[in-house]
């Protein structure tokens, strides 16, 4: 059971590891903005104040994405509902920090149960409620990137070729000058994602499982601190 409900959580949550980027990223261009994390939920409906068209939609999608995937440290805190077998809760923060010359990065969450998951000296760590493996970075976590991908769709790397006209819900800028996109990634399952003053701010995910997540981002440098025991992590 154990392992059943890990697999499921990493299908949420390690997409971010796809945005492992060496680069220099300057600060993105953009407006201004009042923006506020608590005015956007999941099932809201935001006010428009100008609609964006598809290539609109696309070009501002694009910034945002390529200004995260080049940003070399930061964090977001995250919250994740659902119910498997059973309903479960999970709230925590990640941080990533690529301006070393390996990537790290640490998720620790809390909730129905404990998880933690790291990556540094180019291997992926993984506690589940004290279960503790490790496993070579080059050779195992690219195979659970796609099966991450696989999984939840395009949204996991932000791919803007993902939204068409058909499955585009609405976008545009509200009185906050922040930018609002919905878009169907399949029957039942859709994300929605918020960018401010050319960031990514705020990402929000429900399936058609009944898995709910939403992501809120902050760009200040971040240091990822390790556990003393990595060591005792079981190798896989």
């Amino acid at each position: 059971m154990k392992t059943i409900l890990r697999n499921k959580l990493l299908i949420i949550m390690i997409f971010v590891l796809c945005l492992f980027v060496v680069g220099c990223g300057g600060e993105p261009e953009g407006p201004k903005s009042n923006y506020n994390e608590a005015n956007y939920t999941l099932y809201g409906q935001p006010t428009l104040e100008k609609n964006l068209t598809l290539e609109e939609t696309k070009k501002a999608l694009d910034d945002a994405a390529n200004f995260l995937a080049t940003t070399k440290s930061y964090s977001y805190t995250q919250t994740i509902h659902g119910i498997y077998d059973s309903e479960y809760n999970y709230q925590g923060v990640t941080k990533i920090d690529v301006t070393g010359e390996t990537p790290m990065a640490s998720i620790e969450l809390s909730g129905t149960n404990t998880f933690a998951f790291y990556v540094a000296n180019n291997k992926a760590y993984f506690n589940y409620d004290g279960y503790k493996t490790s496993y070579d970075i080059e050779s195992d976590l690219s195979n659970i990137i796609e099966e991450t991908e696989s999984s939840i769709g395009a949204f996991s790397s932000f791919d803007s070729e993902s939204i068409t006209s058909e499955n585009l819900v609405y976008a545009g800028v509200d009185k906050d000058l922040s930018t609002i996109i919905k878009y169907n990634i399949e029957e039942g399952t859709f994300a929605v994602i918020v960018i401010s003053e050319g960031k990514i701010m705020k990402v929000m995910y429900s399936n058609s499982d009944g898995q709910e997540y939403i992501a809120n981002y902050d760009y200040n440098k971040v240091t990822v601190v390790l556990p003393s025991d990595l060591s005792d992590y079981s190798a896989k």
